[in-house]
This record gives C-alpha cells, structure tokens and sequence, in this order.
C-alpha cells in the first residue's frame, strides 16, 4: 500500500507543480544606486556594525551594507564622512566617532571639532534632538553670520 500511496502522490505534485510555477511571479530586484545626493538626504540610522540606513527626504530608505562588519560602528552609533561632490557614494570612507555618552555640551563640542577638522562647514548651527526650529530662525542666523565681519559664536 506504501508504495502505491508514494506514487500517485508524486504524481499530483508533478501535475500541480507546473500550474504553481506558472502563477508566481518572479521577484523584481531592488534597486540600487551607487550614490546618493547630500542635500536629499533627512536622516541615517546605524542598524548594525555592518549596516546603515538613509532616509531621503522624500521619505525612501536606502540601506548601505558595509563589506565588512564594523564593531565601533554598532556601539557608537555614530559616523562621519568627506567627499569632494555634492554626493555620498559607495566608494566614500566612513569614519566612526568614537565618543562617549558627554551630554549635550559634549555632542556640541564633538560637533564643532568636526567642522573646524573637515574645513568644509561655513556655519555650524547646534540644536538639541528635541528642538523645532522655523525656517525663518535658520535664515535669520545665516543672514547675521553672513553680516559678521570675523569668526562669530552666539549662543
């Protein structure tokens, strides 16, 4: 009975498998870009030591996954990165910052040392996480940065 039973369900498998096959549709691959544009980018997150996500600002997310994993990446959270062209592109070096938790006077600082290193921020505006800040309030502070005559700190 066993060796009848085998067969015939071979059997419908192979009358059914066809009909299967033909209905799936094949996966479309995702689409990838070697590069994305600085000014389109809102946010990146950190997923893991070998991986980041970018938010644009038209809400798509595009994943980065690194070729090799990164340790200080996953724990720190936090990277930076130099580029010649208005773009971040797969062949860019990412450097991990390395920092302990300093509050935000600390993140502040980080952030201004970074700037002065890179030489490539006219202004540097510090806002905490949680702030909201009008549009009108960032043109007004580029607008008084452009009057100064010499390097200026308000705060």
């Amino acid at each position: 009975m066993r060796a009848l039973i085998l067969p015939l369900s071979l059997s419908l498998l192979l009358v059914a498998a066809p009909a299967l096959a033909q209905t799936e549709a094949p996966a479309a691959p995702p689409e990838t870009r070697n590069c994305l544009q600085l000014t389109q980018m809102r946010s990146n997150t950190v997923v893991d030591a070998q991986t980041i996500d970018f938010e644009l600002r038209d809400g798509s997310v595009w994943r980065n996954r690194l070729a090799r994993s990164c340790p200080g990446l996953n724990f720190n959270r936090a990277f930076t990165y130099t580029t010649s062209i208005p773009q971040l592109c797969n062949v860019d070096i990412i450097r991990v910052i390395v920092q302990g938790n300093l509050g935000g006077s600390g993140g502040y600082a980080r952030g201004q040392l970074e700037s002065v290193r890179k030489g490539t921020a006219t202004y540097a505006m510090m806002m905490d996480d949680d702030v909201v800040c009008e549009p009108e309030g960032i043109i007004r502070a580029v607008t008084f940065g452009d009057l100064c005559r010499r390097p200026t700190i308000v705060g």
